[in-house]
Order: C-alpha cells, then structure tokens, then sequence
C-alpha cells in the first residue's frame, strides 16, 4: 500500500517540478520588472492569490501541511514573491494560466502610472532661480556699480593693448593746472594697474560688494551713492596733493572706500578667504590690507582709501546718529542729474524727472474743456 501511494504521488509531482523550472526564472523576471517600475510585488501577486476562489485540484496535496498523511512527499514551490501569511499558494500550473492575466495587468498598472506622471503639473520655476546669462547679469547691475566697473575695465585692457598711454590718463597736478588737462582729475580713477592677481580682485570687489551696497544700503538712493562716490573722488584728490600722500592712480583707493562702506554697513555678515579663513565682514578692509603686503603691493592706497571711507560714514551716519544734524547731506544738483538721465531710482527726491513728451511741435500745448 505504500509502494503504491509513493508511486501515485511520484508520478503527480514529476509535471510539477518539470514545470517549476520555467516558472521560477519568469517570476525573477517578473520581479525585477515590478521594482523597475516602481509597483509593489507582494500587493500585486495578493491580488492575483485572491482572485483565485479555490486552491486547484494539482495544489491539494501541498494545500495544509496538517492535512497530508506523514509519508507525502514535500514540494517546495518557487518563491515568486513575498506573500503574507495566509495567502493560498499558487500551483506552477495556475501560475501558467494566470501570468498573462498578470503580465497584462502589470503593464496597464505601469502605463497608468507613466501617464499620471505626465499629468501632474510640473512646478513652475522662477526665472530669478534659472541660471543668467552674462549679459543678463550685467543689465540687472545697478547704473552707478555698473558704469564704474565697465570703465575701469576698458581703462586696463586698452592700456594692456598699449592702445592706451597710462601717463595720459595719470594725476598730475603741474599739467593740470599749467596745461589745463582736466581729464586727468577723472580717468585716474579708472585704472586699476595691469592685469594680474590684484587687478581680478578689485574688480571682483566691484562687482561685489560696491553692487550689494547699491541695492542694499542704497536701494532706491541712487542720488546718495552718487554723492558718495564724488565725495571720496573729491577726499581723495585733496588728500593725494599732499606729497606724502601723491598718487599718480586713485581707482585702487576708491575701491577700498566702497568695501570699507560696504563692511559697516553688514559688519556682521560672515566672509570665507580663499576658502582658509572665515571673519565678520567688519575686519575684511585690514584683511584686504594683510593681503595687498602678501602679494606685494603698496600698503598706502588700501590705507587711504580706508581713510577716506571712514571720514564719509562719519559724517554721513554716525554723526547724523549722535548730533541729528547731517552735513553730508545730497546736494540739489546731484538729484538733477539722476532725475535728468533718469539713472536708477531716488526716492523723496527734491527734483521731479522731466516729463516724457512724446509727440511733435504741432501737437504741443494748452488744452481746453470743450462745453457740452
């Protein structure tokens, strides 16, 4: 009697594991293509388990372990998935006749969720976030920073080009006032030296800290920057006919006031050098000082620009702050000449822009209420 029964079941499981091969390597496939696309395995082979109403008539034998007699052999079925517990086994021949269900419906399910993918609206990103171009970045400059970079760049590359002669744009005072060159009061002003490691940097500091200082302390003060810039020029044309203090050159002076404005207007703010060492902004000018004797250069123009810089956040903020009284105040012709160019924006400015007439001499003047 056992002889037979182990022959019965021998024969009734010899189909099964013949079938089991086929079976195993598709679900490793099935699987991978379910973690590709993103679908939960084990909720999907569930739901296929639970269509099933009834374990078939091949999966009696292995259905409960407690119902089978002590000698009947064990199948092992291969591991399509994680099922929980509870869930019916799937015989290797109900999983042939459900997997092009499955297959079917995993396809559907991932077509689904590529159009709903395609459905959802993207966040709209702004352009202030987007990556500028160049010339989109120099239009966004304010006038004043911008007007002075750009020139004291041309100045440098024609006079690298030898296009230009340093000793005619040069501060000096005897062909001033003998020769009556006035230029050279301004374009000393432009020349940052030739190019190199400390012409890149005052440049950057250009672009950097005088622009912060324009749309942050002197957001919508156009006129005040302005007048901030001709008097340092003016401080330090007086300061430069002392023969102590002569220069023949003013620009690296000038950048130095605006980053000495700029560090006691954000004393707090954290600056990192060279990614070596991280101050407050406040020390950033004497830093700047440490570095021009590393590299080389004079010591005198950084000092005097720092000078200089001091003297018109004295008069401009401190003194106003202690006393009320200010007298560095912006002159009136300085508002007309922002009003009159219309360069940046001054607000409670004593000077209205001209109005903006567009049309012809036949079209200009009085108008009349015509009576009804």
């Amino acid at each position: 009697m056992k002889n037979a029964f182990d022959a019965s079941a021998r024969s009734y499981i010899q189909p099964l594991e013949a079938a089991s091969f086929p079976i195993f390597f598709y679900s490793i496939y099935c699987e991978q293509d379910l973690k590709f696309r993103g679908i939960s395995c084990k909720r999907t082979i569930n739901h296929v388990t639970r269509a099933t109403s009834a374990p078939s008539r091949v999966t009696r034998p292995i259905a409960c372990a407690a119902a089978r007699p002590p000698t009947c052999p064990t199948v092992v079925t291969p591991p399509i998935c994680n099922q929980r517990r509870g869930d019916l086994p799937l015989s290797p021949p109900a999983l042939l006749l459900l997997l092009p269900k499955l297959r079917t419906d995993l396809r559907g399910e991932g077509r689904g969720r590529e159009r709903l993918d395609q459905e959802t609206p993207k966040p709209r990103i702004d352009r202030r976030d987007e990556m500028s171009s160049p010339a989109e970045y120099y239009n966004s400059l304010p006038p004043i920073s911008k007007a002075y970079g750009t020139l004291c760049f041309f100045t440098t590359v024609l006079v690298q080009l030898r296009i230009l002669d340093p000793k005619f744009i040069a501060l000096y005072y005897p062909w001033v006032f003998k020769n009556f060159e006035i230029w050279r009061l301004f374009t000393n002003f432009f020349f940052l030296g030739p190019f190199s490691i400390n012409f890149g940097i005052r440049l950057l500091m250009i672009a950097r800290y005088g622009v912060q200082l324009e749309k942050g302390a002197f957001e919508k003060r156009t006129a005040d920057f302005l007048w901030m810039m001709i008097f340092g020029a003016i401080s330090l044309l007086v300061v430069s006919a002392i023969p102590l203090f002569e220069f023949s050159f003013l620009g690296i002076p000038m950048v130095s006031m605006l980053l000495y404005v700029w560090s006691r207007e954000y004393p707090n703010s954290q600056i990192n050098m060279y990614g070596l060492v991280q101050l407050r902004s406040f020390y950033l000018p004497w830093a700047m000082l440490g570095l021009d004797v590393i590299f080389g250069s004079p010591l005198l123009p950084g000092l005097l620009g720092i000078m200089v810089g001091h003297l018109y956040y004295f008069l401009a903020v401190l003194h106003p702050l202690a006393t009320g009284k200010n007298y560095l105040k912006t002159p009136k012709w300085v508002h007309s000449i922002v009003a009159r160019f219309r360069i940046g924006v001054q607000a409670n400015s004593p000077v209205r822009p001209p109005a903006n007439t567009g049309g012809t001499g036949a079209f200009r003047g009085r108008s009349y209420r015509l009576n009804q």
